[in-house]
């Protein structure tokens, strides 16, 4: 098939796009060519296409099962998710032991964060390796089996709730930050050079994404076009010259043919991909380097996208393979299965990157809005952690500990749960540059479990930290053990109401703290009229909760972030 064979030059060359409709055009015509199966009342029938063996039609079938197979791989990359699925559905239903479809749709499953599916489909997979007359290669049925391992972790972290029409616009408002995401890379993490070349080039496909927190996108917003690629050089070895070793990496866009293209364009769902070049010449210091691909949007003026980094790449010559082996081991990343980088501004000239590991953490590896929201209050507002000592609780990706520190805190001291300190380490070794004139500490805290000393605290941070009705007697605990020990403690704390039970917590909460809105809605977003405590808010959650049946989740959800001071009564 002549479409088939151009469909597979398109994709070895990257340009998905054209891939696809190659792929198309050629099940277009098999489909004319195979009938779908006939009662044997018509075989008669004028319409009914016969054949002079079996083997007509099972070379055009096969054919028809690599065409969508192919177009299956190539919606992957394109993000074409649900329409892979059904792609490795018809393959499937013509060839039920196809585990390359498997396969496929185990992976399309697994962007669109559907764990458990994901692991049923590659489950198959291994049953297939059971069967005796099954010749399945020993390299799939190990790269199944270490599936299964990875997906054993993430079902049971995260998996999204089905939404319905409902649901799923309370979880969507134009108040919401809109974020660039890597949705598939085969970027490598280590690039080697050869010095008697002035150039070394090394290309990848990468696929993007615009969502809001939640991985969601809303195609009637209109946003900025055009995504641009550069790098950014970690510079964590004092030898490095910024101004000398600035240009020793570049990074473009391609297409098909190879030409430069100045800007990646999004389609109506949000999503864009492409092949790119990394250009790294001769002049990579000793000792290696390492850098980030930038994948950005230009602001409007009314809206701002969120950038996204790779992670990080490292630079070496040739010869210097023999000494470094393990170079996943030398990045530090092999605890768990990073996404991607963030980059949150924090003034013009600062930034702060964190690392994000959604799929081993769940929600404590994700950056939500809660945390961009109040660091942007503190970056407007310097003084009021300037020379402060304080601690952060929930840190998560340690996102706002580590902000004000790079804005001016004396001290921050990020904590969370044991398996999650890993993650913030890793964000503060790739804002070392920005850390050097504050102290952060990194330490597990178990609220209501764990005791420290806290009496050089004072003032303590949270971001999104009221949303477990489990957590709330804990956290509350820990809180008033702060501020016994520094009853001037203050507590700024950002939150975004989602769970009916909150009222419970501010019932609580108000008992033992004043509190006042420095920013955002507030209680208002249920009430034009402006509640001046925590227990009015909570009796109006509490008459509000009894009437959730009938209140559509758009109103339940509040669209935006609010801050708040607190201090003990």
């Amino acid at each position: 098939m002549e479409e088939k064979e151009r469909g597979n030059e398109f994709f070895k060359n990257g340009n998905f796009a054209a891939a696809e409709r190659c792929y198309s055009k050629a099940i277009s015509i098999l489909l004319k060519r195979i009938p779908t199966p006939t009662p044997d009342s018509q075989v008669d029938s004028p319409n009914y296409i016969r054949y002079d063996d079996d083997a007509d039609f099972e070379a055009l079938n096969s054919l028809l099962v690599q065409a969508y197979g192919n177009r299956a791989q190539s919606r992957i990359f394109l993000g074409k998710l649900r329409e892979s699925v059904q792609d490795c559905d018809q393959v499937l239903s013509r060839d039920e032991r196809n585990w390359k479809a498997l396969m496929r749709k185990s992976r399309a499953f697994e962007e669109m964060h559907d764990f458990h599916k994901a692991y049923d489909a590659v489950s198959q997979v291994l049953r297939l390796c059971t069967l005796a007359n099954e010749k399945v290669p020993q390299s799939m049925r190990l790269r199944a089996q270490a599936k299964i391992s990875e997906l054993c972790k993430l079902k049971r972290c995260f998996v999204p709730p089905s939404l319905n029409i409902s649901e799923r616009k309370g979880m969507l408002n134009r108040n919401q930050t809109i974020r660039l995401s890597i949705r598939s890379c085969s970027i490598p993490q280590s690039v080697y050079v050869y010095t008697k070349c002035k150039t070394n080039e090394t290309f990848a496909t990468v696929g993007l994404y615009l969502s809001n927190e939640f991985g969601l996108y809303d195609n009637s917003v209109e946003h900025p076009v055009g995504i641009e690629c550069s790098t950014r050089i970690l510079y964590e070895n004092n030898e490095y010259n910024k101004n000398e070793h600035d240009n020793v990496i570049s990074c473009s866009f391609i297409d098909s043919s190879g030409a430069l293209k100045p800007c990646l364009e999004v389609d109506s769902h949000g999503r864009a991909s492409s092949r790119i070049k990394l250009t790294v010449n001769n002049h990579v210091p000793t000792g290696g380097i390492k850098f980030q691909i930038r994948f950005s949007m230009k602001a409007t003026q009314h809206m701002t996208i969120m950038p996204v980094l790779s992670l990080p790449i490292v630079v070496n010559d040739y010869d210097s393979i023999k000494q470094k082996n393990n170079q996943q081991e030398q990045l530090g990343l092999s605890e768990y299965s990073y996404s991607y980088c963030r980059e949150i501004s924090l003034t013009k000239k600062r930034q702060l990157y964190i690392l994000v590991a959604s799929g081993d953490l769940g929600i404590a590896g994700r950056l939500w809005d809660s945390a961009t929201v109040l660091l942007g209050y503190f970056a407007s507002h310097p003084n009021i952690i300037r020379g402060k000592s304080l601690v952060e609780l929930g840190a998560g990706t340690g996102a706002v500990g580590l902000g004000c520190a790079v804005l001016g805190c004396d001290r921050a001291i990020v904590t969370d749960l044991a398996p999650v300190l890993p993650l913030i380490e890793k964000n503060v070794m790739l804002n070392r540059d920005s850390l050097s004139n504050s102290q952060v500490l990194v330490n597990e805290c178990c609220w209501g479990v764990t005791k420290s000393d806290w009496s050089t605290v004072d003032m303590v941070i949270m971001s999104d930290t009221v949303y477990d009705p489990q957590g709330y007697v804990p956290l509350i605990t820990t809180l008033k053990e702060i501020c016994a020990v520094n009853p001037l403690c203050c507590i700024y704390w950002s939150h975004r109401h989602r769970n009916p039970e909150d009222y419970r917590f501010f019932q609580m909460f108000s008992r033992e703290f004043s509190t006042r809105l420095v920013q955002g809605v507030g209680p208002n977003f249920v009430n034009e009229e402006p509640v001046d405590s925590l227990s009015d808010l909570a009796k109006m959650f509490g008459r509000r909760d009894s009437k959730l049946a009938d209140i559509d989740n758009n109103h339940f959800s509040s669209q935006d972030v609010s801050i708040y001071c607190s201090q003990p009564i």
